[in-house]
């Protein structure tokens, strides 16, 4: 299940099962936050349909680059500024 799609009671069991704040479970669910590659391992344990690439949509593939190719992932997103320059 995506995380933006859980219920206020399923974030709050991961956010007491984590021992965080309810509020800061609300903050990564709705994208505002982003968790700390720790927490994210973390959440991912306590909620395994919650994926990593959910819990660091921006970085995941740097993090974990072992699941670049895994079912479900996102495709990830080129920076062609980074690429024009390492060419250069």
């Amino acid at each position: 299940m995506p995380i933006r799609t859980h219920n206020v009671a399923t974030r709050n069991q991961i956010a007491d099962a984590l021992q965080i704040d309810r509020q800061y479970a609300y903050q990564i669910c709705a994208g505002i936050k982003t968790a700390s590659p720790a927490l994210a391992r973390r959440w991912h344990e306590v909620s395994p349909s919650d994926q990593l690439w959910e819990l660091r949509p921006k970085d995941w593939h740097v993090i974990w680059p072992e699941l670049v190719n895994a079912d479900g992932s996102p495709a990830i997103a080129l920076d062609i500024h980074s690429l024009a320059s390492e060419q250069a």
